[in-house]
């Protein structure tokens, strides 16, 4: 097991002038709610998360210590949609300065490996939840977790940092994500649009999305201005999909 110094975190980061490391918690979320005392600027990190959570009610458990799972209070300058993508960006921003390579960004809330020809694994997710102006943006990253070790139904759609190659303490990625991220909220919309064209993996791709109850499927050809994937849909229409309003049921190649 790889030793972890979480001394290292004691200092401000980025943003993040307040940062708490908790041996235990259920929800890091539900802990920086708790203590941000209604102010931006928080890093809560859990070394042990046993109840959180992701995003439409899915479970992130890290109840083995195996994946990073921080929460940081922010005031947000774009809507969740955005804010969203620029955490994506930032945690992929965190990822390459550490050593791994050819990761993309699955709209709207994934960092995947990029792979040619396939769907690529689930290295982290991100959750916005509001408190009234401040936006609680939780990142769940795989750090450390084997082939092996992957809860049933897990093992082909997951993937860590230890598979792909890098070994490394939680910490260091802890420090990377927050100075990743920090660099990623002062971004300007144009630069999160232009970042997304490199890595955003649905772009080109045929997806069927479920929008407000009906079936919609084509091929993704861009991101407009308020944040929503542009889908040239089969009936030769182009359809504007919301992340808050449509969920992805399944992403295949042009012409599968």
């Amino acid at each position: 097991m790889i030793a972890e110094d979480w001394a290292a975190l004691c200092a401000p980061i980025g943003r993040f002038d307040r940062i708490i490391v908790l041996s235990q918690t259920a929800s890091t979320q539900g802990d920086a709610r708790l203590l941000s005392e209604g102010r931006a600027g928080l890093a809560v990190v859990g070394k042990r998360q046993i109840a959180g959570r992701g995003r439409q009610g899915r479970v992130w458990d890290d109840s083995e210590g195996a994946s990073l799972s921080v929460s940081m209070v922010v005031q947000p300058s774009l809507p969740a949609a955005g804010l969203s993508l620029a955490v994506g960006l930032g945690i992929i921003e965190a990822c390459e300065s550490l050593g791994t390579p050819r990761l993309g960004l699955k709209w709207p809330n994934d960092v995947v490996e990029r792979i040619d020809g396939g769907r690529g694994r689930k290295l982290a997710g991100v959750l916005i939840e509001a408190d009234q102006s401040l936006a609680i943006v939780g990142v769940g990253l795989n750090v450390s977790t084997r082939e092996n070790q992957w809860s049933a139904g897990l093992e082909r759609s997951a993937v860590s940092l230890a598979q792909l190659g890098l070994e490394i303490d939680r910490p260091t990625v802890a420090a990377a994500v927050l100075a990743g991220v920090s660099r990623w909220l002062d971004a300007t919309p144009t630069a999160i649009g232009e970042r997304w064209l490199e890595v955003g993996t649905l772009r080109g791709e045929r997806c069927r999305f479920r929008v407000e109850g009906r079936s919609v499927t084509g091929v993704v050809i861009d991101l407009d201005k308020q944040w929503r994937l542009v889908l040239e849909a089969d009936d030769g229409t182009r359809v504007r999909i919301d992340a808050a309003h449509a969920h992805l049921e399944e992403p295949r190649p042009v012409g599968g």
